[in-house]
């Protein structure tokens, strides 16, 4: 799927908590979609203690 830059994108979450972002993940991920090959889903490392 493409999504041009100026389309944009909104998230809802529900319940009471924030979510949290795994950064670890964002930046596999990102790397992955920048790439030759393009994005390649991937499991979600375990998050950094902190």
């Amino acid at each position: 799927m493409w999504l041009h830059n100026s389309i944009p994108l909104y998230f809802k979450y529900y319940g009471g908590k924030t979510p949290s972002l795994n950064r670890a993940w964002i930046e596999v991920l990102t790397a992955s979609a920048n790439s030759g090959q393009g994005l390649l889903l991937s499991s979600e490392p375990a998050a950094p203690a902190g």
